[in-house]
């Protein structure tokens, strides 16, 4: 980029609305919105590609490893330039899917199966309905096509030129007859008749026809689908099935999804992320299971964890089994930090970043402050930025900031990234209980887990204004399992009549009128003075914000300013603080309606937490 003359005063003006030092900390690897330097923690990064490239060569090769590194040291980013090195790549060579924390270990290998599956469709651009999956399709398909015959010479010749130059339009510039696409399933499902099932090819053919993608999705998910979308992707309605039943389900799909990938020669690469909020000795070993199933059954997928080195040794390995902890272990990586160089290049990048052009001097600091500042020892990127940042205040002069308002903020653009890419962000009910259980705790319920029931998520009581109840989350879009949950709701009700019970659905999951015998229920339910809530796009990102949020800072990836201009790790109190000043009130429609509904008042919360550096009196919550 060539460098604009503007003025001094210009300069700092972009630096105060930019502000290109402040925390970078990543929810998701696919929101960074800054520049990548290729040669921070590039070691690793390429003993990481090595590694991938042995998985596309020898897809069976039971292959996994684990990165470990400090809060800031970039183990989010590290997974940020796989993805965004993958999407400059002409070549498809891998993949990734990125796992945030399991909170319910009864569900393991659904929740991977579901995570899993959200990565495949996430989508490859934003000019055309394409996804990832979409492309391992195209790769399946396009040796048929190449050897196939056509009368029209004009669609063979534009048919073998998407095939050389970009596959995956074989769904969206060609109009094939279907007597060809019934040859192409059809060869398919021979090929891959003994390794898995036929239904699997047949389903996936359909990606072709934008409206069928939900269900699609759905059926993937080996979620209990009725007979309307069943009918809508010509297979046969699913059937109400046990946990255990749900498990083994899920683990057989992952593997045949796994022969699919592999067969196309680039792997997926299974990152799991955020494992500091893995709290219980059963969240581990489920994280345990998790790995353990990837790397000996589904041979085209490769597990990464990313975490600290003390949680690493001094947790998790202690929890898991030799075998897992070996596997891991097999390929450990550490991130180092960043020598005078790398620190320079990165305060360089984000200059231009700001600046919107390279600044040969480093304006405003000058070179040899920079280099003096840099050059005694490695230091984390993120320790890098804050003292730029730090640095920075020498030039311009900044309003101090209450660490709830720089929560605020984060939550806002939190908020916003869960907004704009929300098709990435299916019905979870693990997400949403977490953001419920959150409300009810800082507005000083007590909140019970542990209810022995697959419909209930949790119990809540509260003595002091003699409030009691209990939460369902209905995400399912079967017409049986949602009677289940809804008659549930009616026994508790029945059962406890001074009780409140709230029923929360996303829209995503609607309740159609012809399931009359399921919305007589749902009458019941409401008539008997039960709350049904269905969360709408707003209030549903919401909660992921807010359950990814706390994700970040339970991992110490959330920095905010103290009043020294210093930077400090965001804590879980000061987190809480800011979800009882904010929460309950707009834009929280939804806590607004629980807290309507169990007329709750706002109180003034002790101990302060307004100012700058701030804490606050509140009791210490642990979430786990």
């Amino acid at each position: 980029m060539e460098e604009k003359m503007m003025t001094d005063s210009q300069y700092l003006e972009i630096l105060k609305e930019k502000q290109p030092f402040v925390s970078s900390s990543v929810s998701d690897p696919k929101d960074h919105i800054f520049p990548d330097v290729p040669s921070i923690n590039s070691d690793v990064y390429h003993s990481l590609i090595n590694l991938i490239r042995s998985k596309s060569q020898h897809p069976s090769m039971p292959l996994a490893a684990v990165v470990l590194g400090e809060a800031g040291d970039g183990k989010t980013h590290l997974i940020n330039r796989l993805i965004r090195n993958r999407e400059k790549s002409k070549q498809n060579t891998y993949q990734v899917a990125y796992i945030q924390p399991i909170e319910d270990p009864d569900q393991t290998y659904t929740y991977l199966l579901r995570e899993i599956v959200t990565n495949l469709f996430v989508p490859l651009d934003n000019n055309r309905p394409a996804t990832i999956m979409h492309g391992i399709l195209a790769n399946l398909v396009k040796p048929i096509l190449a050897e196939a015959t056509f009368n029209d010479k004009n669609l063979k010749k534009r048919i073998h030129t998407i095939i050389e130059t970009d596959p995956v339009n074989i769904f969206f510039d060609i109009q094939l007859s279907p007597t060809m696409w019934t040859k192409i399933e059809n060869k398919l499902k021979k090929q891959f008749s003994t390794l898995c099932f036929s239904s699997l090819i047949h389903v996936l053919m359909q990606l072709r026809y934008s409206d069928r993608l939900f269900a699609i999705i759905e059926w993937l998910k080996c979620t209990a689908i009725d007979a309307v979308l069943a009918k809508s992707i010509h297979v046969t309605p699913s059937k109400l099935l046990t946990i255990k039943a749900q498990q083994q389900a899920a683990r057989d799909m992952i593997k045949d999804l796994s022969v699919l990938i592999g067969s196309c020669h680039y792997p997926l690469l299974v990152c799991f992320d955020r494992l500091e909020n893995l709290e219980s000795g059963d969240q581990i070993r489920s994280f345990g299971r998790m790995v353990e199933f990837l790397v000996d059954d589904a041979r085209a997928m490769m597990p990464v964890a990313f975490c600290r080195g003390d949680l690493w040794t001094n947790i998790l390995k202690k929890q898991l089994n030799s075998h897992v902890v070996g596997r891991l272990e097999s390929n450990q990586f550490e991130l180092s930090g960043c020598n005078s160089e790398q620190s320079l290049e990165l305060i360089a990048s984000r200059l231009t970043w700001a600046y919107g052009h390279f600044n040969h001097n480093y304006y405003p600091f000058p070179k040899d402050k920079l280099d003096n500042a840099f050059r005694d020892r490695l230091r984390s990127p993120r320790v890098v930025l804050q003292k730029a940042n730090k640095m920075l205040r020498d030039y311009i002069s900044f309003v101090p900031r209450s660490i709830i308002e720089q929560l605020h903020d984060q939550f806002r653009n939190q908020y916003q990234k869960v907004l704009n890419t929300f098709d990435r962000f299916s019905p979870e009910r693990s997400r949403i209980k977490r953001a419920l259980r959150l409300f009810f705790e800082i507005k000083d319920f007590s909140v019970d887990i542990s209810t022995g029931d697959k419909y209930i998520d949790f119990l809540f009581s509260q003595k002091i204004i003699s409030k009691k109840g209990s939460v369902i989350i209905d995400l399912q879009h079967h017409h049986k399992s949602v009677g289940a949950s809804l008659k549930r709701g009616v026994d508790s009700i029945k059962n406890n009549p001074d009780a409140c019970v709230l029923y929360i659905r996303d829209e995503r999951c609607l309740l159609p009128a012809k399931w009359k015998a399921t919305n007589a229920v749902l009458d019941q339910f409401k008539k008997l003075g039960g709350h049904f809530l269905m969360l709408d796009r707003n209030e549903a990102a919401q909660c992921y914000a807010i359950a990814l949020m706390n994700y970040a800072i339970k991992e110490g990836d959330i920095s905010v300013e103290t009043s020294a201009f210093d930077m400090e790790k965001a804590s879980i109190e000061s987190f809480l603080h800011f979800l009882h000043e904010y929460i309950g009130h707009e834009p929280f429609s939804l806590f607004k309606k629980i807290a309507d509904i169990l007329q709750l008042r706002k109180k003034k919360v002790p101990g302060g937490g307004g100012g700058v550096g701030g804490g606050n009196g509140r009791k210490k919550i642990k979430l786990s």
